[in-house]
């Protein structure tokens, strides 16, 4: 019965959008992400100290099963710490209280737009402040 649940969303494309999180994250214009991005590296700046960031045209994989190699134009915020290594950097967000789930290219942490929503543009910009500006203890994480 969840099978045909689902399937019955399929029927109106727009109600599918809505109600399938995948379809919604996969359906989201270009444009959005690239404000979300901006608006997100906007917040950053604060932390130019000890971050550095910048807003750069990406593409997000789509995933395995039937689209293993289909890939979506997207905008990400690539991040690079002054101090920690790339991995050391990514694994200390990991281990954020909101964990920040992000993934390593050019010796930066990137974070695709297509999978942060805007409520998490600002849960994002709290957690990395209030771990950059000593508020947390980051040597447990990384």
């Amino acid at each position: 019965s969840a099978l045909e649940a689902t399937l019955r969303l399929y029927l109106d494309e727009k109600v599918a959008v809505k109600e399938i999180p995948v379809l919604r994250l996969l359906s989201q214009p270009i444009e959005e992400l690239r404000e979300r991005a901006e608006r997100l590296s906007f917040l950053l700046k604060e932390l130019s100290g000890i971050i550095n960031c910048e807003v750069i045209s990406e593409e997000s994989e789509v995933g395995g099963g039937a689209l293993p190699l289909q890939k979506l134009p997207t905008y990400a915020v690539a991040v690079k710490h002054w101090v920690y290594g790339v991995e050391d950097f990514d694994c200390m967000l990991r281990d954020f209280e909101v964990p920040i789930v992000a993934r390593i290219k050019d010796d930066r942490v990137v974070l695709d737009m297509r999978t942060v929503s805007d409520s998490d543009v600002e849960t994002i910009y709290r957690m990395m402040k209030k771990a950059f500006k000593g508020e947390i203890d980051v040597e447990k994480s990384g």
